[in-house]
């Protein structure tokens, strides 16, 4: 009695059962009197300051959100989405240039956001090289 088929057909259907994350792919917006939705690749950056989430997009409008950076961390695809902070989460296809800062941190600029100082804690610093290196 072999027992190899019966593990391949089990390897089989739980390679199936495995569920395959879903990430966010828009944003519903309320604009005064309407709602708009605002796809996840318009999205620059992220900023979170005061408990108030704002997206800021590649228009060069932002939008307010009632997400927490901790919820949206889990929403999003983290091969597009790095939290660079406590108040940033950035996208890497709308990252313009990154320097190395004081204290071995590295500040990171957004396409169309040049005055928004994004700064990478020397922590972080070799995950987010890691992560940009992909």
């Amino acid at each position: 009695m072999t027992t190899a088929p019966k593990l391949e057909q089990l390897l089989e259907y739980l390679g199936g059962a495995v569920p395959t994350p879903h990430y966010r792919e828009r944003f519903l917006v309320s604009r005064k009197d309407e709602y708009i939705t605002i796809e996840v690749q318009n999205v620059c950056f992220i900023h979170s300051q005061q408990n108030i989430t704002r997206l800021y997009l590649t228009d060069g409008t932002s939008a307010t959100i009632p997400y927490t950076l901790d919820q949206l961390e889990k929403e999003m695809n983290p091969a597009s989405f790095f939290r660079a902070n406590r108040q940033h989460m950035i996208q890497v296809r709308h990252i313009k240039k990154v320097s190395n800062w004081f204290n071995y941190k590295l500040k990171v600029e957004m396409n169309g956001y040049p005055q928004e100082e994004i700064l990478i804690s020397r922590e972080k610093a070799a995950t987010f090289k890691k992560w940009l290196d992909k």
